[in-house]
C-alpha cells in the first residue's frame, strides 16, 4: 500500500513538472534580443558620455587659446605704451631743460647787450647736477629699476648715454636739491651718486 501511495505521488509529480510552461523557441530569442539591447543602449549611454566630455575638453583648450592670443596681445600694448611713456617722459626732460635754460637767459637778456653775451656764455657753462642710481647695457635693465624707483615713490626716468642707459632720479641746478634726492634714494636702499654735467 505504500508502494502504491508513493508510486502515486512520483506520477503526481511528474504530471505537474510536465505540465508547467516550458518557454518556446521565440520566446528564448526575444530574451537574448531584449538582453542584446539593453547592453547595446548602455554601450550607448556611455559612448554619448565620452563624446560630450570630449567636447567639453575641446571647448575649453580653444577657449584657453584664445586667452592666451588675448593675454600676449595685451602684453605687447602695454609694452608698447611703456615705451612712449618712456620716450614722453624723455622728451618732458628735454623740454623742462630749455625751460630753466630759456628762462635763465630770459630774465638776464632784461639787462645791456654786453651783459646779454656774458649771460650766455655762463648758461652755456650752467652745471645740472643728476642723481645717478644706475648704468645699463640693456633698456629692460634700466626700465626695471626706474619703475622700482618710481613704485617707492621717487621719480626716476631713464636716458641713453654713451650706448647706455642711465636711471636718473633727478635734475637739480642746485647740489643741495641733488643731495637731499640722493638721500631719499639711498634711505630706499639703493646706491647711487650725482654727477655735474
Amino acid at each position: 500500500m505504500i508502494k502504491k501511495v508513493l508510486i502515486s505521488m512520483l506520477l503526481l509529480t511528474l504530471v505537474l513538472v510536465g505540465c508547467q510552461k516550458k518557454p518556446s523557441l521565440n520566446e528564448m530569442v526575444n530574451d537574448d534580443t531584449n538582453d542584446a539591447n539593453k547592453q547595446q543602449e548602455t554601450t550607448d549611454i556611455t559612448n554619448n558620455d565620452d563624446s560630450d566630455q570630449s567636447t567639453a575638453n575641446d571647448e575649453a583648450i580653444e577657449r584657453l587659446k584664445e586667452l592666451e592670443d588675448s593675454l600676449a596681445e595685451k602684453d605687447k600694448i602695454i609694452d608698447d605704451l611703456k615705451s612712449q611713456n618712456e620716450d614722453l617722459n624723455k622728451k618732458l626732460d628735454e623740454k623742462e631743460e630749455e625751460d630753466k635754460k630759456s628762462d635763465t637767459s630770459t630774465v638776464n637778456n632784461g639787462s645791456s647787450s654786453s651783459k646779454s653775451s656774458t649771460t650766455t656764455t655762463s648758461n652755456t657753462s650752467k652745471k645740472y647736477f643728476r642723481v645717478i642710481v644706475g648704468s645699463f647695457d640693456k633698456k629692460e635693465n634700466a626700465t626695471k629699476l626706474k619703475e622700482e624707483l618710481i613704485a617707492k615713490k621717487i621719480d626716476a626716468y631713464v636716458s641713453p648715454s654713451n650706448n647706455k642707459h642711465r636711471v636718473i632720479a633727478g635734475t637739480f641746478s642746485q647740489m643741495k636739491n641733488a643731495t637731499k634726492r640722493k638721500d631719499l634714494v639711498d634711505k630706499a636702499g639703493y646706491d647711487s651718486f650725482i654727477v655735474s654735467e
